[in-house]
Parts: structure tokens; C-alpha cells; sequence
């Protein structure tokens, strides 16, 4: 139902692609199944549903950046050894093999808590992931290579 949501909201409702985009990724990336976005997807009657081109390549590209996007603005400190406690630098390892889907994606929009890292990590890493979520957020329709927010929005209401 989504791959076809993708394709009539491209043309109808720009505004709301690029949550929609989002949405495709995490749903597949909880499956470890990237498949649909070349084979496509089984429809009624046995036919098969093909996402356009251009959806295809904003998911694949949207997946990459989105990953890069998490490690340099959402969790830069996440990957890097910190000075305090050797108690934070494990804890820093087992987040992300926690968090970390197989290919080594981390969700930058995804809100985890920083529990059992020291007080000064904790308050750290959550006003790190904070800010980055939102930037994150703001960039998401240039992620998938769409216009930006504004730009959708106007198209969207033109289509009304």
C-alpha cells in the first residue's frame, strides 16, 4: 500500500513524500528487505507494482545520505572515544551495535535515550541528537532530492 501511496502522493501531495519516503525505509529496514524498490511489489490480481524511477533512486540515495547524516550531525560523539570513563566508551560500542542495523544504518530521526552513559555523555549526546534530529528533519525533502519543505508545500496546495 505504501509503494502506491509513493507514486500518487509524488504527483498530488509533494508535501507529505518525503515523510512517506521515511516511512518506506523504516519499514523495510526492520524487515532487512530492500528488495521492493527494484522488484517491486505483488498488487491485486497478481500484478506486479513498480515504484517510477525517481522514487527508486530517492530511496537508495535518501538511505546513504540519511546514514551519513546520523554519524555527522545526530551521533558524531557516538563514534568517537571519549576521555571520561572507560564505562562510557563500551557503552558508546554497545549503542550502536544496538541500534545499528546490519548494514551499519542508524536511524537519525529515531529518539533512543542515552541512559547508561555518565551524566556529562548523557546530557551531551541528547542535546547533540536533539539539534541534529531537527536539522535532520528539515533537510529530509533535499535527503530523498526533492525540493525543500516550502517548495513541496506550494506544489501541494497548486494541486488542491
Amino acid at each position: 500500500q505504501l509503494v502506491v501511496l509513493a507514486s500518487t502522493l509524488a504527483k498530488s501531495a509533494p508535501s507529505l513524500l518525503p515523510f512517506l519516503l521515511l516511512r518506506l525505509l523504516r519499514v523495510a529496514a526492520a524487515q532487512e528487505d530492500f528488495a521492493f524498490i527494484i522488484d517491486g511489489v505483488e498488487g491485486r490480481g497478481g500484478k506486479r507494482i513498480y515504484l517510477e524511477p525517481d522514487i527508486q533512486r530517492a530511496l537508495i540515495n535518501g538511505r546513504f545520505t540519511l546514514a551519513k547524516l546520523a554519524k555527522l550531525a545526530v551521533l558524531p560523539r557516538i563514534f568517537e572515544p571519549t576521555s571520561c570513563y572507560d564505562d562510557c566508551n563500551r557503552e558508546r560500542l554497545k549503542y550502536i551495535v544496538k541500534h545499528s542495523k546490519s548494514d551499519g544504518h542508524l536511524d537519525p530521526l529515531a529518539r533512543r535515550t542515552f541512559k547508561n552513559f555518565c551524566s556529562e555523555c548523557k546530557r551531551i549526546l541528547e542535546e547533540e541528537a536533539e539539534i541534529g534530529r531537527r536539522n535532520v528533519w528539515e533537510q529530509l525533502p533535499t535527503v530523498f532530492g526533492l525540493p525543500c519543505w516550502e517548495e513541496l508545500k506550494k506544489a501541494t496546495f497548486e494541486n488542491l
